[in-house]
């Protein structure tokens, strides 16, 4: 019932209670039918095959990753290039079908090596492919076996690269993206502080151009200001694009840490400021105010003028149901101020005090020039081109 035993010409096997627990062929090629319990190191040249399971147990925990505090080591004589791994699957063929392998990248010394992982997406008998490298450095690739950044995706054969975060939470918790900056250079360091404009992070959008990958857009979150010791760090976002026949990104828009957006311009005085021809269809409507008493108004300007209010127009609703288009100076002058809130009722100044509701259906401080007047449609007045009414005031 126990014993040992030939099982063939040149092999050699262990029984217990009936059952071969190790067959040895004559190749020196070991099979294990039972479980192995070994309580110091064992080491196999050979090869070795549990057809039960293989369980690694230490009488004691380690404190440190050195050799002798391995549970288990897969290694080679490590001349580079040379794979050293660990395959998952059912074997029924040449190849299995997941492999987890150390590949060495120099043989010098101590020598050193890659990690990868390979899997492959078919039942036929075809080698696995390599889905993720750690590399000596520690960059981590995705798709590429060569990453060039701490981590790097990469879709091939029309494959998107594309990165999902879900969050799946009664608690009404969501994924999140974060970018983290320090100018200390140990990692989870917050001990010094980060200085005005410095980005945080951004978002590039590269596209190949024949030779190089280029950055055709971008979208940046930068230091807005001077951060304060604790709980202050003004923000801005910036969006940039890069024109044609260039590679160079140029800022389009940023907003501000006070909120103030700017387009074609990076110092934004109002909650809008642009700088450039504007085009627009539609109507503008101030759904906050819904018609009444409003502060927003349109300031019209020379933009070599920018930050000059002496060099600009203000269209505003100061008023119920009143547009005022008067200047922007230390004392306003109402160019024309118009007033109405239904048929006959409106009224039009003009050169009168900003703001100020016109005294006639009709009120111009200063001369007026034409030719005729009409009132209801009648001809009350004529003039030649030259002639002139005057203020009585």
């Amino acid at each position: 019932n126990t014993g040992m035993y030939r099982t063939g010409a040149d092999n050699l096997a262990f029984a217990t209670n009936s059952i071969m627990r190790l067959d040895i062929n004559s190749a020196g090629k070991a099979t294990f039918a039972g479980e192995i319990s070994v309580a110091g190191v064992s080491t196999l040249t050979g090869n070795a095959t549990f057809t039960n399971r293989l369980q690694i147990i230490k009488s004691a925990d380690s404190t440190n990753l050195a050799s002798s505090d391995m549970c288990l080591q897969v290694g080679g004589l490590g001349a580079s290039g040379k794979y050293n791994a660990i395959g998952f699957g059912y074997n029924g063929g040449t190849n299995v079908a997941a492999i987890m392998a150390y590949k060495s990248t120099s043989g010098a010394g101590a020598t050193r090596g890659e990690l990868g992982f390979y899997t492959r997406s078919v039942t036929t008998d075809t080698a696995p492919t390599q889905r993720m490298v750690i590399d000596t450095s520690g960059k981590v690739g995705i798709g590429t076996d060569s990453p060039g950044n701490t981590l790097e995706l990469s879709g091939a054969s029309n494959a998107a690269g594309e990165i999902k975060i879900g969050t799946y939470s009664t608690g009404g918790h969501s994924g999140a993206l974060i970018f983290q900056t320090s100018r200390n250079a140990t990692i989870g360091s917050d001990d010094t502080i980060v200085t005005a404009d410095q980005y945080l992070g951004y978002i590039d959008a590269r596209g190949a151009d024949g030779n190089s990958f280029e950055t055709a857009a971008r979208i940046s979150f930068e230091v807005d200001g001077a951060p304060g010791a604790s709980a202050d760090m003004p923000g801005r976002i910036g969006f940039y694009t890069t024109p044609d026949g260039s590679a160079t990104l140029a800022e389009r828009m940023r907003i501000d840490n006070g909120g103030k957006v700017g387009i074609g311009t990076t110092v934004p005085s109002k909650t809008l400021t642009v700088v450039g021809d504007i085009s627009a269809s539609g109507d503008f409507d101030n759904v906050a105010h819904d018609g009444a008493v409003s502060s927003s108004a349109f300031h019209l300007m020379d933009s070599a003028y920018i930050n000059d209010p002496q060099r600009t127009f203000k269209i505003v609703n100061s008023n119920p149901y009143t547009m005022e288009i008067s200047t922007n100076a230390t004392t306003p002058i109402g160019v024309m101020n118009l007033i109405g809130d239904s048929v006959g009722d409106a009224k039009v100044g003009i050169n009168t005090t900003a703001g100020a509701t016109p005294a006639a259906t009709l009120e111009v401080r200063g001369t007026i020039s034409g030719s005729l007047i009409r009132s209801n449609g009648d001809v009350v007045a004529y003039y030649s081109s030259d002639e002139r009414l005057k203020d009585n005031n």
